[in-house]
């Protein structure tokens, strides 16, 4: 979809630089980036809940998925990345 909105300059340059890495437009590495910004919000509890050792799991790129009381087997795993893109 074809629309008109204000970017940052910074963070129009980088898209930029990684579209041209990646062969790919500005537009889809932005919407990339939105996607799995995103997603790591609705999977992340709210950031007052988060103790010390969740937010430096956070910086590294690691979320801690909420409790559901039923065991994550590595095919569950694998289906999440391929839904996120990661």
């Amino acid at each position: 979809m074809r629309t008109t909105i204000t970017i940052s300059d910074d963070v129009l340059s980088a898209a930029k630089e990684i579209a041209r890495e990646s062969q790919c437009t500005a537009g889809e590495v932005i919407s990339d980036y939105f996607r799995k910004g995103y997603a790591a919000t609705v999977l992340v509890p709210e950031a007052e809940e988060l103790s010390e050792r969740d937010l430096t799991l956070a910086d590294l790129g690691v979320v801690r998925l909420p409790h559901r009381g039923e065991v994550v087997t590595n095919d569950d795993v694998n289906r999440i990345r391929d839904e996120l893109g990661i």
